[in-house]
């Protein structure tokens, strides 16, 4: 009976599984890629957004690393 049971569960699994692929099959059919333009252009945007933030952190550093040396001094 508990040889049974596991065969049984082994199918089960499988199935789930093999209809779990299927789906994500249908869903990415669904998916409307970027073009290669918006691609670029949201890449961009990022890269300079990590430059701008990098910066202002940079900046700030700089400020408070001058501001504690005059207070030390």
């Amino acid at each position: 009976m508990e040889a049974k049971s596991k065969a049984l569960t082994g199918k089960v699994l499988s199935a789930r599984i093999s209809k779990f692929f299927r789906e994500v099959r249908a869903e990415m059919r669904k998916v409307i890629w970027p073009t290669r333009r918006e691609t670029m252009i949201y890449t961009s945007i990022v890269v300079l957004s990590i430059v701008a933030v990098g910066a202002a952190v940079w900046a700030i550093d700089t400020v408070f690393a001058l501001g504690i040396g005059l207070i030390l001094r």
